[in-house]
């Protein structure tokens, strides 16, 4: 049943959306009391959330982060310090490479 199956997913589509802007109008509330409480500490973390307001809401959709890009750019980072001196940016690469030793990645998105 094509038809039934197709319903589900955009009932879940639509709950996932109603999920979303409830934390959108919530986190919006909090930073607004944050900005009233007139206590500095709180307004600059409110600004700091405005700024990074979309990422934050985004990481409820996702439950992605971008700790395993930062931790492969450390790697990347190490295997540039340790291979100074070679002598063409292909020993670099395959350094980097053993080092990371990644050979695909793949996500998975979640709904």
């Amino acid at each position: 049943m094509p038809g039934h199956t197709q319903r589900k997913c955009a009932v879940a589509a639509s709950r996932v959306q109603n999920t979303l802007e409830i934390r959108h109008v919530y986190l919006r509330e909090w930073m607004g009391w944050a900005r009233r409480s007139q206590l500095e500490p709180m307004i600059k973390l409110a600004k700091t959330i405005k700024t990074h307001e979309e990422g934050i809401l985004r990481w409820f959709h996702s439950k992605m982060t971008n700790g395993l890009l930062e931790g492969i750019n450390g790697l990347v980072q190490a295997s540039k310090r340790k291979a100074r001196g070679y002598r063409n940016v292909n020993n670099l690469i395959d350094m980097a490479r053993r080092d990371c030793q990644v050979k695909s990645v793949t996500f998975e998105t979640r709904v």
